[in-house]
């Protein structure tokens, strides 16, 4: 067979089939003719859900949305996407990824935000920014369920979508993840010495060091590894938590951000490098949807729409390999005018310098298992 004859009945094949089932077909018939799979693998590649040809079939899904997003910036790097819920300068983003001060890119420009509004549950944030006339999205009506294997687009600032992909598993609630420090503290003592800081962990990203002693949690005073393991126990992964702690005669405030449970487990470990990074905070909502779209956790918070245009929900947290979790439109609309009126405003929860942190009375500690001094 001749590469003219060949390219006839490939042309034929693609015509007959559906799109994507051609292009694979055709892909395998490459590599038989021509006895090389380089040109079949390029061809398979771009019709991937993410590759370019995929993308581009989406193109005209994303017109609107794209116009609604925004980069979030945090000292300089991104963090992740917003989105535009009003037309005055009201966002909403990804809450645990952000730290002061916030700016928001969008068509080569610039804005300072000021957040106004954060729901812990959600890990929603509201930030607002000196603009007008902005392009709010459409939100998909509550009615509108997204079955498993509907498609989904995932929203960037291009004119391709970022990913496309389906919906994996319905809405449902995502069961919490207890935040870790990444310490162990020493056996046998009344006072939480720290005795092991674990690599990459959020007390060795926060500078804690062996011998040092946490005295407090936020405004809590902290007496008893017990009590230590109790406080951080009641955080997520990616929350910040604010520590004073003794090194010596010398006291030091440090601010931490909690990990997972993968910081102890060198199994989860070789997991999250196949899988590539994930979210910090990507357990505890009460209400979300996975889809199969690939994101990068510097994505999320932007918006997830069906192939009308409208939003579906708001992508908030790379959770596996093949596992992005959106909130549903629905919880976020009903969010929206908490987030904007100051009722949602963000509180810090690190002691003022004439504030007095609460007194705990003193507990005998109880015997401990193994592994239990590691918060």
């Amino acid at each position: 067979m001749n590469e003219t004859t060949a390219n006839s009945r490939f042309q034929l094949i693609r015509s007959a089939l559906p799109g994507r089932c051609a292009m694979l077909l055709l892909a395998v018939a490459l590599s038989v003719v021509f006895g090389s799979t380089t040109l079949a693998q390029e061809l398979s590649r771009r019709n991937y859900k993410n590759g370019a040809e995929v993308k581009s079939a989406f193109k005209s899904v994303v017109e609107k949305a794209r116009h609604s997003t925004l980069l979030v910036k945090c000292d300089g790097k991104t963090v992740a996407l917003a989105t535009v819920v009003d037309a005055n300068g009201f966002l909403i983003t990804k809450a645990s990824e952000l730290t002061d001060p916030i700016v928001c890119e969008a068509n080569g420009q610039t804005y300072a935000a000021k957040l106004i509004g954060v729901h812990k549950e959600t890990d929603l944030a509201m930030l607002k920014i000196d603009a007008q006339d902005l392009k709010p999205v459409q939100w998909a009506k509550a009615d509108e369920q997204l079955s498993v294997g509907r498609w989904v687009v995932s929203v960037g600032m291009n004119e391709l979508p970022l990913a496309v992909g389906n919906v994996s598993v319905p809405r449902r609630k995502i069961a919490r993840q207890r935040g870790y420090l990444g310490i162990q503290l020493a056996q046998g003592e009344d006072a939480p010495r720290i005795v092991v800081v674990f690599p990459n962990s959020g007390a060795a990203n926060a500078g804690l060091k062996v011998g040092d002693v946490i005295r407090q949690v936020g405004t809590q005073t902290i007496q008893t590894t017990k009590a230590l393991r109790d406080n951080i126990g009641k955080y997520h992964p990616g929350d910040v938590i604010h520590l004073a702690i003794s090194r010596g005669d010398e006291a030091i405030d440090v601010e931490a951000t909690l990990g997972g449970a993968s910081v102890f487990m060198p199994a989860g470990g070789r997991r999250n490098v196949i899988a590539g990074p994930l979210s910090d905070r990507r357990t505890g909502f009460p209400a979300a949807f996975t889809h199969d779209t690939v994101l990068k956790p510097t994505q999320c918070g932007g918006p997830l729409v069906d192939l009308s245009g409208k939003t579906v929900g708001i992508n908030i947290a790379r959770a596996g390999r093949t596992s992005t979790f959106a909130l549903p439109a629905e919880t976020v609309v009903a969010l929206l005018d908490d987030l904007k009126s100051g009722k949602l405003a963000p509180a810090k929860n690190k002691p003022k310098k004439d504030e007095k942190p609460k007194k705990e009375k003193p507990k005998k500690e109880e015997k401990k298992k193994d592994g239990e001094d590691t918060p």
